[in-house]
């Protein structure tokens, strides 16, 4: 990511952080919405102290996305935990698109088309680890080198 997207990414969250167990539970109802099958892995859960967790995670993400290095461990336990709750690679799309929605509803004309790429770019280079960690290639399907 570039200086830029990063600064466009903290800025956005420093906005959204005064708001964020009201972001959490709109973003929970989005993904609940647009894929009903994952709220039963829910089922039980405080979901308020799971919204807590979540803004926990997303800040840690977006302080250190200067050096991503030191989101990854964190990045790669949450992935699996997800993978063996039934978290499939697929749903990943879809809470960053309730993401994305969420973003730009608690943010408004402050979602700037360069803060919604700069998103994107965060999410995917997030996402792309995690699914690697959760998912890996079995080693017979690697290409040969």
């Amino acid at each position: 990511m570039t200086p830029e997207q990063i600064a466009h990414v903290q800025d956005s969250f420093r906005r959204i952080q005064p708001m964020s167990d009201t972001v959490a539970t709109v973003l929970y109802a989005d993904l609940f919405t647009h894929s009903p099958k994952l709220k039963p892995m829910f089922t039980g859960l405080d979901m308020a102290h799971q919204g807590q967790q979540l803004m926990r995670a997303i800040g840690h993400v977006v302080a250190n996305l200067s050096t991503p290095q030191a989101i990854w461990p964190m990045a790669r336990t949450v992935a699996v935990h997800h993978a063996k709750c039934g978290v499939n690679p697929g749903d990943y799309d879809v809470f960053g698109t309730g993401l994305l929605r969420t973003l730009d509803r608690a943010l408004g004309d402050a979602f700037t088309p360069e803060a919604k790429t700069a998103w994107i770019e965060a999410y995917s280079m997030l996402v792309g680890v995690m699914i690697k960690a959760a998912y890996p290639v079995p080693h017979y399907y690697q290409a040969a080198e």
